[in-house]
């Protein structure tokens, strides 16, 4: 629906753009006017999920997510359906348990790599080492790590490349192995 698909693009630009939760509010009026006009519209719901995880209503969010995930899931739609589950574990890393954020993370990871996208891949191998690095599995870490350093590298992110550096880093000096 191109009406729907405008007002997501005019949110996603309001959110993007934001000084305060007044901004966060108007995008929120905009992107559930884009999903009530087309409710297969899954970037605006996790956009929308995205705003409430923002203004620290994680609750709302995890729903928001958990609804996109299922339509996701309901189309046959693997994209969504990666793109949901890292939303859900980030926010899980947050307000949820880390073994069910690594759960999201590893779902997402078996999805990314069905469908070929290297990209998610490495985002979701450092995502499951930041939730074992929480949990003080530092070796574990430091292979998921390693991991995702390595399909960056492949792919020539450059900044994606220098984060996974970081954390490696961040594992070797929490070892006290300097």
């Amino acid at each position: 629906n191109a009406e729907a698909y405008e007002f997501y693009l005019r949110a996603k630009y309001i959110y993007e753009k934001r000084e305060n939760t007044d901004d966060i509010e108007i995008a929120q009026k905009l992107l559930n006017k884009a999903i009530k006009l087309d409710d297969n519209l899954t970037a605006a719901r996790l956009l929308l999920g995205d705003s409430y995880n923002r203004m620290s209503k994680y609750d709302k969010a995890m729903e928001i997510y958990s609804s996109a995930l299922k339509q996701a899931e309901e189309f046959g739609n693997k994209r969504g359906m990666v793109l949901s589950l890292n939303k859900m574990g980030v926010l899980g890393g947050d307000n949820v348990d880390r073994d069910t954020a690594i759960d999201y993370y590893e779902r997402a990871l078996v999805i990314a790599k069905e469908i070929g996208d290297k990209n998610v891949m490495a985002t979701s191998l450092s995502d499951i080492g930041n939730g074992y690095r929480y949990n003080g599995d530092v070796d574990i870490a430091l292979d998921y790590y390693g991991r995702s350093f390595s399909i960056r590298e492949e792919i020539g992110d450059k900044s994606g490349m220098a984060t996974s550096l970081g954390n490696i880093g961040d594992m070797y000096r929490f070892n006290d192995d300097y």
